[in-house]
Parts: structure tokens; sequence; C-alpha cells
């Protein structure tokens, strides 16, 4: 959605949420926020909750149709850079939001709202849980 403003001015308005501390515009996002998304989103996590059968760092590529036979896995995983690659196919490989997008078939602003509310979702699931056990005030 956008907003005229006087002059001829126009800002992107989005949908706001908050991630803790951060607040993520559906939308256009700044740099900062998209960074903070990467690192909050560790890719092997990603990756087998998408189903991916990940042991350690490797694990099969998700383009099936150019591993004819192969029975090595070919994705191979960094989780200290959160970045993965397959090593037969050239056009496989990046950072988090690039799996997304590439696994699924997503747009990048897709991929950046899924794991923004990926984000979200944990941080509800673990204050339900740490609140269980305790007692009220």
């Amino acid at each position: 959605m956008h907003v005229t403003l006087p002059l001829d001015k126009t800002i992107d308005v989005g949908i706001i949420f908050s991630i803790g501390r951060w607040k993520i515009k559906r939308g256009p996002m700044e740099e900062q926020e998209i960074q903070h998304i990467e690192q909050a989103n560790p890719i092997v996590q990603v990756a087998v909750e998408m189903g991916l059968s990940v042991r350690g760092n490797l694990g099969p590529c998700f383009r099936t149709e150019r591993h004819m036979g192969d029975k090595e896995p070919s994705l191979f995983f960094n989780v200290a850079k959160n970045i993965f690659l397959c090593k037969t196919c050239e056009d496989v490989g990046g950072g988090v939001i690039d799996f997304v997008c590439q696994f699924k078939g997503w747009d990048r602003q897709k991929a950046i709202e899924w794991l923004a509310h990926r984000i979200e979702f944990d941080q509800q699931t673990r204050k339900l849980y740490y609140l269980r056990g305790k007692k009220k005030g």
C-alpha cells in the first residue's frame, strides 16, 4: 500500500509485526532487518523442517532430477556461515533465504516473510513452554 504525501512524496506502508525487539515491515525491508532474519534462522533447522534428511552437514539435493543415480549426498551446509551449496548443481546454493526460495520456488519477499513468521512462532512457543511450570504471582 502506498500513501501519497504532499509534494508527490510516496512512502511504502506495510503491515508491521514484532519479532522480539525487532519491528518487521511487510514490504521492502532494511538490510539490517533481513540480516537479523537470516541470523535467527539456522539453515540446517530450516532444511530439516522442510523435510530434508540432514546428517551432520550433508543432505540430499532437492533438485533430484539432476542427480540420477547419485547415492552420495551432494548438499553441503556450512553452519558457521549459515549457507549451503550443492556440489553438483551450479545454481543451487546461498544463504537461508536463498534456500527457502530455491526449495519452495518462492520469490525472495515471500521467503523473508515466512522466515520472519518462523522466528515469531518460535518465540511464542518458547514463552508457552517456559511459562508452563511457573507459579502465577
